[in-house]
């Protein structure tokens, strides 16, 4: 093959590869762009999805995935409803039970006035509701629609008459069976009832195994007598003796096994109860659940105003419930609003080291409709002691139930403390502020408020001192005389001891004394690459051989043989040489990320005195657990 040849092959072969690879990074492009688009086609859905109804988006975002399928045919659906929704005995009278407490005439006679306009329409409205649910449609996978159902027994949805008439029936079956044993003792010498119930669930707590089934002998008379049916699989029991879980003992009801706790933790009102008789396992789901919170609505495909709306009008609602039953310190809740702090200015576009003061705050100029966990959590709490201590029944509210929210913070302090601060509000009264004239002001009176209105009062007073701690932080936080007024103390002195023993460290190490020269030009003859060297740049320390540090800890000391500067420097460093360069580094508590600014006003200003020059480098404090330009500079090396 001859040269020509071989260069035309070549030239085909090379068009070949070109024309591949451009096809190649055209389908690649192709295949980036239909990507694209169909990523904004399926937000702008989720988009309208969420504008036409927030909070059924909300609750299929947020909410448990549901499993199963329903695989069976139309016909043995509705023999199922049929057999479920008929009562065979239902126009058979129940019989007298001995069981049955026979209760006493009302003493007080019924109204027998004509009924309001009001009543008349609500029972119409009842009697209508009651017509439409007499026959129910069921729609299901399949795609099919059953067949109207009459239903002759359970609780009708929607109607206001059915829940009444249900509890009124278990309150006989509760009351016969309160006659066989008494409840616990508390601590405060009250006994508790030994049955407590919620609608269709049951609680039965007694001393010993054995008044449990007691207790159970009777309760399962007096269901049968009812025609009703106990369900033991969704069920569980459990022995404490000495302090542990006992299985020795089996309980039964309607000849069915209860299954144990300890084989089978069982979920009430989404409260977990198993055999470890502890929080833990309860707090680590909790935070697992608020991570998978913050995934979902991360990948929601939503703006993040909408992130946060899902957030305050969706995950924090359910929060506070998970966060009221469990037993949690604020210190845990606190690492749960870090958590959300951090999405929240992802989703607000706000830098990162914008502070949770100014995400929550209500008395700043700019405030956003967003409330902190911790707040809701404390809050919550108060509702709880409340309720728990003004409740009217004497065995709730003297029973001594202490709400536990570890040693930083006490909920019941906190809503005695609101109390004090309202009584003396209460006693100074009605003042006026400036040009205003009395009355102008509506003033709750604490002595003359009861009820609701008095929780409502405390919960507000409880509000209050939050914002002004958050207040008085953010003024902290802006003052420039915090550190020389020893504020901030403790956490000042933990960072500077941190960086002056990386200092000491370097500071030991040995250098050469190196001799400030001139850099020789390089010349390039034509047609020649210059060489390129690495160029070894020297840190602040590269400017003499050894150096003396002192440094400002659990002391205030004053450098002035050393910096003339309006600043108060924290650490000093020294040179051996009488010209060289004296650094001073200085700690500042900032509220936002403004330090790379700060290093490069103070780094740029000669602060010295005499023949020395000066380098002020800015440490940023910041109220965040992460570090700031300042500090990474110093403990990486930067300036050495």
């Amino acid at each position: 093959m001859t040269n020509d040849s071989a260069w035309k092959q070549f030239d085909d072969d090379l068009e070949i590869i070109l024309e591949t690879t451009m096809q190649g990074n055209k389908l690649k492009r192709l295949k980036n762009a239909e990507r694209i688009r169909r990523s904004r086609k399926e937000r702008s859905k989720k988009r309208s999805q969420f504008v036409k109804d927030p909070y059924k988006f909300t609750k299929n975002l947020l909410g448990e995935e549901r499993s199963g399928r329903l695989a069976s045919s139309q016909e043995e659906i509705e023999n199922y409803l049929k057999r479920i929704h008929t009562a065979e005995y239902r126009e058979t009278p129940l019989g007298d039970c001995p069981r049955v407490l026979s209760e006493k005439q009302p003493e007080v006679a019924f109204e027998l006035k004509e009924p309001t306009w009001k009543e008349v329409s609500h029972q119409r409205n009842a009697e209508k509701l009651l017509q439409r649910n007499d026959a129910t449609v069921f729609s299901r996978e399949l795609n099919i629609a059953t067949a109207y159902q009459s239903l002759e027994k359970g609780i009708v949805t929607g109607c206001t008459v059915s829940p009444i008439l249900f509890i009124m029936g278990m309150n006989i079956i509760m009351k016969a069976a309160e006659r066989e044993t008494r409840g616990p003792k508390m601590n405060s010498g009250i006994y508790q009832s030994a049955n407590r119930g919620f609608m269709d669930d049951l609680t039965v707590t007694t001393k010993s195994h054995v008044q449990a089934r007691w207790v159970l002998s009777v309760l399962e008379e007096v269901v049968s007598w009812a025609r009703m049916k106990f369900k033991p699989k969704k069920s569980r029991y459990m022995i404490i003796k000495k302090g542990k879980i006992s299985e020795k003992f089996q309980l039964k009801v309607q000849r069915e096994n209860i299954p144990s706790i300890v084989d089978e933790p069982i979920k009430c009102l989404k409260k977990w109860f198993d055999d470890t008789l502890t929080n833990k396992n309860n707090i680590e789901n909790i935070q697992r659940q608020v991570k998978e919170w913050l995934k979902r609505t991360e990948n929601s495909g939503l703006s993040g105003k909408y992130k946060a709306w899902i957030y305050q009008h969706g995950m924090l609602p359910r929060l506070m419930w998970l966060l009221m039953l469990y037993e949690i310190p604020l210190t845990t809740v606190a690492t749960l609003e870090r958590m959300v702090n951090k999405s929240l200015r992802k989703w607000l576009g706000v830098p990162p080291g914008f502070t949770a003061i100014g995400l929550y705050s209500r008395s700043s100029q700019f405030q956003m409709p967003l409330s902190s966990v911790v707040e809701e959590f404390k809050i919550e709490k108060c509702r709880l002691v409340m309720t728990l201590r003004d409740s009217k029944d004497k065995k709730v509210s003297e029973a001594g139930v202490q709400i536990r929210t570890g040693r930083k913070w006490s909920a019941s302090a906190s809503v005695s403390q609101a109390e004090s601060m309202l009584t003396l509000r209460y006693i100074i009264g009605n003042t006026c502020i400036g040009r205003q004239g009395l009355g102008i002001d509506h003033f709750q009176q604490w002595e003359k408020s009861e009820g609701k209105e008095r929780r409502d009062m405390v919960l507000q007073e409880v509000r209050k001192g939050e914002e002004d701690q958050r207040r008085s932080k953010s003024v902290q936080l802006g003052c420039k005389t915090a550190l020389q007024q020893g504020r901030y103390k403790w956490r000042h002195d933990k960072v500077l001891q941190t960086l002056a023993d990386i200092l000491e460290t370097e500071r030991r190490k040995k250098r050469p004394d190196l001799k400030h020269e001139k850099p020789a030009i390089q010349f390039v003859k034509a047609g020649e690459k210059a060489k390129t060297t690495a160029s070894s740049q020297g840190g602040l320390l590269s400017g003499a051989s050894t150096w003396e540090m002192r440094v400002d800890l659990n002391k205030r000391l004053v450098f002035p043989d050393v910096v003339r500067t309006n600043l108060r420097p924290d650490i000093v460093l020294c040179g051996s040489r009488s010209k060289s360069l004296s650094s001073s580094i200085r700690m500042e508590v900032v509220a936002e990320v403004r330090d790379e600014e700060q290093n490069q006003e103070n780094s740029s200003e000669k602060t010295g005195r005499g023949c020395r020059e000066g380098i002020m480098l800015v440490v940023e404090q910041k109220e965040r657990a992460n570090l700031g330009t300042g500090q990474q500079r110093v403990v990486t090396g930067h300036h050495y």
